[in-house]
């Protein structure tokens, strides 16, 4: 996706951006940050993992597992509405179990050659991928900045849209970043 990323860039014409990437979109973020790094001037990543195999990358609470169970059927009442296939779902929720099984998996050297000012953000109470990555994920990526935003969770973005925005802002307007 991150090459599809590129293919858009170029057939705009443009030719450097700054990256807000939420979950999947963060991952390809990273992704673009390593791969593209002329192309990239800016990430700000919400709520990604960086691989599916350490200990740290699933979120150990039960009570935050839990919340998967409300995010889920939203998630399908909003495929169904927009989706030109809308009882797609299930489909798609088994493909993204595959692909979740094993991607990403980003090495350290990778995170490490980012250069791009970068934020790692998440929510306190964010369901799917445990603190302790989240905190690795921003140790790895070289004067990467971590911020948790209180009070939300993985939808942190739709649960205080004002929060996140601020925080993005910071990092756009940051001359020394």
């Amino acid at each position: 996706m991150a090459s599809d990323v590129i293919a858009v860039l170029d057939a705009s014409q443009v030719r450097k951006v700054s990256v807000v990437g939420l979950s999947d979109g963060g991952i390809i973020g990273l992704i673009l940050g390593f791969r593209y790094p002329d192309r990239v001037d800016k990430l700000f990543i919400w709520g990604a993992n960086f691989n599916t195999h350490s200990e740290s990358t699933a979120s150990p609470d039960p009570a935050m597992k839990g919340m998967g169970a409300i995010f889920m059927p939203r998630m399908q009442a909003q495929y169904r509405a927009l989706s030109p296939t809308p009882d797609g779902f299930p489909a798609l929720r088994i493909k993204l179990g595959q692909l979740y099984a094993k991607e990403p998996d980003l090495t350290l050297a990778e995170l490490g050659s980012i250069k791009a000012p970068t934020v790692i953000a998440d929510g306190e109470h964010e369901q799917f991928i445990a603190r302790e990555h989240t905190e690795q994920l921003a140790r790895l990526i070289p004067r990467a900045r971590l911020l948790i935003l209180p009070n939300v969770s993985h939808g942190g973005p739709q649960q205080n849209p004002a929060g996140f925005h601020a925080s993005v802002a910071a990092l756009l307007n940051d001359p020394a970043m």
